[in-house]
């Protein structure tokens, strides 16, 4: 039950989705891990540190460093701050909780995975439904529906990749039953249907990636088969919808939009790539201080909807310095290749393809979002460790 409850708080802290009012599962699985540390404590358990993970641990420590002295400059007290603190103890928080389950046992490690990915899937389904009216027909009007309900697209279906790669975890691993497999296909099929018609551009090439290099690397061949049958078809559904359609208008245009800006030397992004760097480099150690970037987009005349960085590197090399951006670069990457060098554990094998996956599906995701608000990539990657460990000892 314990091992349960950990796996399945510590997903919540991955998915930031609301509940509820100001409720979140990201809060709500704070609070959980929260509490599970106070019956340890209570309890008289022991807690310690190894050596797993303990570069995620690290990285953190330093981020945290660097953004005190970041704020030191810029006098900038914002919810990034809050952001940074409250995700650097949800990975202390987990690691000293994950370090202390001395149980090898890991049918609850299964099925907190499975409650948390199943019930967070039907909590964003049911938030779309409310939005299109239940009408399936309007589905192909989602962004439109999305922005009249002042739906936050980008950021909540980058939550929404991360849920279809726990109910991947599920449909491609035997320690499940049939029964919750075959749920985690179709909650997979939904929200991947749900991605497209978003024309949330980041996720959807985030989604595919992922799904791409599954193709190629998972030996299942019952995976390609859904890929060819059940993807491939939404997304010639999605193209389709071009052909002189006049209510789907709205598709065409995103589309046209999209080849405009990529064809555009002059488009925003590339320019907040361009200056981010001349910031991080002029100041490589602690860059223009943390949550100081909208004021130097505006110095340099950005109109107001484009000073927030909108990718994770912008932020960190600019408020950071290069030096940091270069650490965060590499703390990813030394996460990679940990999971690449456990390859010859045979029973992980599943595990190995789809969170090295998930790493390229996430590593895309930086280069349009703020980081310091997913704390998703962490938490997974500490419950990764926890059960590679596992494994490891039952196979001695």
């Amino acid at each position: 039950m314990r091992l349960t409850l950990i796996t399945f708080f510590s997903l919540l802290c991955a998915v930031n989705l609301s509940i509820i009012s100001v409720i979140t599962s990201k809060r709500l699985g704070f609070l959980g891990l929260v509490v599970i540390l106070i019956s340890d404590l209570i309890t008289k358990k022991k807690l310690h540190f190894k050596n797993t993970a303990i570069e995620v641990i690290y990285f953190w420590l330093m981020f945290v460093l660097s953004s005190i002295l970041g704020l030191l400059i810029s006098n900038e007290i914002n919810s990034t701050v809050l952001a940074i603190g409250l995700t650097s103890f949800n990975i202390v928080l987990l690691k000293l909780i994950l370090d202390s389950t001395n149980n090898i046992n890991l049918n609850g490690f299964y099925l907190g995975w499975y409650l948390a990915s199943f019930s967070l899937s039907l909590l964003f389904l049911y938030k779309v439904l409310l939005i299109v009216e239940f009408d399936f027909f309007k589905v192909v009007f989602l962004r439109k529906y999305l922005l009249e309900g002042a739906f936050s697209i980008n950021s909540t279906f980058n939550q929404i990749v991360i849920l279809i790669f726990c109910n991947l975890f599920i449909l491609f691993n035997s320690k499940f039953s049939t029964l919750k497999r075959y749920l985690s296909l179709f909650l997979t099929t939904c929200l991947f249907f749900f991605i497209v018609f978003s024309l949330s551009r980041q996720n959807l090439i985030a989604c595919l990636l992922m799904f791409n290099y599954l193709f190629y690397k998972f030996t299942n061949f019952k995976f390609k088969i859904y890929c060819f049958v059940v993807l491939v078809p939404i997304l010639t559904l999605f193209v389709s919808t071009k052909i002189n359609v006049e209510d789907l208008s709205g598709i065409t245009t995103r589309i046209d939009k999209t080849v405009s800006q990529v064809t555009n030397t002059d488009y925003t992004r590339f320019q907040q790539f361009s200056d981010s760097f001349v910031a991080g480099t002029e100041s490589p150690v602690l860059g223009i201080g943390l949550g100081s970037y909208y004021n130097y987009a505006k110095s340099l005349g950005y109109s107001e909807h484009v000073r927030v960085p909108e990718a994770a590197v912008n932020q960190v090399v600019a408020e950071h310095g290069i030096i940091m951006l270069i650490i965060f670069l590499s703390t990813i990457s030394i996460m990679y290749y940990s999971i690449r060098s456990n390859k010859d554990i045979i029973r992980l094998k599943s595990e190995i393809v789809l969170f090295k996956s998930a790493f390229v599906a996430f590593f895309v995701l930086l280069f349009f979002n703020e980081i310091h608000v997913q704390t998703s990539i962490w938490v997974l990657y500490l419950l990764f460790t926890f059960l590679k460990s596992h494994y490891s000892r039952t196979t001695l």
